[in-house]
């Protein structure tokens, strides 16, 4: 039988937090000229640092990375893509006085074409003073200069692991070092579009206990064509664990009568969000005994809703990912058997007696092994072991807030 630790949360953590962000902001920021960014910029021989991984003629294009190399590597890292928001985003006007974040972007084996596009994206689609750093966590990638040849780069930072780690503890120890009062997690193969912060930084200043997420628009992993995706989707999953796609139910969509407005969701994609440092922290982050990659999405959607947070997908945030059908790493355990055993953690530690039904869906899991059994957490005592976690989540409350439109 698994025991573990459930820690209540505490009324005077807002109090606290609201004083350590004000505290933080007073603090002045010197942030680079233009001329000092093209400065960096000059320092950086991009021809060099992608010839050095070039993919070569006559090798497979996919063999690598799982897309295809010889496209990507085609690509301009600078290129331009279209802006998929609703055209009515382009007509909100946000608070001045947005905080700066730390982007934290983990990576294994990266395609130098895709994750230096990342990088340049984020760089040139994002007002310079909401980016406090760029931290870049380097997974015991084959090739150590993947990472140190970019702190050239503007704002970007290099730490690596001795050892591979995996997703959630390369991109807790980025969040450790991490100096800004909310944090970004990012995929290494990503484009993010026109205005894609602010609106993520809106809603997590209104309210630090929410998670926000933007939309998911599709890099073809053949063409390398960014693709706009259907707006009106949160994240759903079914009892052995598997994150799908949900379409808004009819009456749910009748109900939204601004399609700027955020979609709450049950669950994140877990790739690209979000969230108040402290909180993070407060939350006890991850589960650092999740391995490599898989199921941290649930673990983290999980103990937010049921310590009192929220998950929202926001309409005018749009990020551009490369989504492969396979892994192109290797999984020391196997790829089946670490996601069984991250999801296995899930659901020991959260579902109390609906685990039964991730057990009827995977019945092999029983007998796996999942690790140490006593996890820290924090836990609101109102979600007790009777929560369903199927009920239909509360609608957004109303709240004062300085966002407002252009005619």
């Amino acid at each position: 039988m698994a025991y573990f630790l459930r820690l209540s949360c505490f009324p005077e953590f807002s109090f606290i937090t609201s004083l350590l962000s004000d505290w933080l902001l007073s603090i002045h920021v010197t942030q680079p000229s233009d001329a000092d960014w093209d400065d960096l910029w000059e320092q950086f021989d991009e021809r060099r640092y992608l010839n050095a991984k070039k993919w070569r003629v006559g090798d497979d294009p996919y063999k690598l990375y799982a897309f295809n190399q010889r496209e990507s590597e085609r690509i301009s890292s600078n290129r331009a893509v279209p802006d998929t928001r609703h055209k009515r985003c382009s007509l909100l006007v946000y608070c001045t006085d947005l905080p700066p974040t730390s982007i934290i972007i983990t990576f294994h084996n990266e395609a130098r074409s895709t994750l230096l596009r990342t990088i340049r994206s984020v760089l040139n689609r994002t007002p310079t003073h909401l980016i406090q750093e760029i931290i870049l966590v380097d997974d015991f990638s084959n090739d150590p200069e993947d990472c140190k040849q970019l702190i050239k780069l503007p704002k970007v930072k290099c730490l690596r692991n001795n050892e591979r780690q995996g997703l959630v503890r390369s991109r807790m120890r980025g969040a450790d070092i991490a100096q800004g009062t909310t944090l970004t997690f990012l995929d290494s193969h990503c484009e993010v579009n026109r205005d894609w912060l602010q609106p993520l930084l809106h809603r997590v200043k209104e309210d630090y206990t929410r998670v926000v997420c933007p939309v998911i628009d599709i890099i073809n992993l053949d063409t390398f064509n960014y693709i706009e995706s259907a707006s009106e989707l949160r994240g759903g999953f079914d009892w052995s664990l598997h994150f799908q796609w949900e379409q808004l139910s009819p009456e749910q969509k009748a109900l939204r009568l601004d399609p700027t407005e955020p979609i709450r969701t049950p669950i994140i994609a877990g790739g690209l969000f979000v969230i108040d440092k402290a909180w993070f922290d407060y939350l006890g982050k991850y589960d650092v005994d999740m391995d490599i990659w898989g199921g941290e999405n649930f673990e983290i959607s999980f103990r937010v809703w049921m310590c009192g947070g929220s998950l929202e997908i926001i309409p005018c945030s749009r990020v551009g990912h490369v989504f492969r059908k396979k892994h192109p790493y290797v999984f020391p355990d196997g790829n089946a058997n670490t996601y069984i055993k991250n999801t296995k953690r899930t659901a020991e530690v959260w579902m109390d007696e609906y685990k039964q039904y991730y057990y009827a869906a995977r019945p092999f899991a029983l007998e796996r092994p999942f690790g140490n059994s006593h996890v820290m957490l924090n836990k609101f005592p109102c979600f007790g072991s009777q929560t369903n976690l199927s009920v239909e989540l509360p609608a957004d409350p109303q709240s004062p807030s300085c966002l407002s439109s252009v005619s």
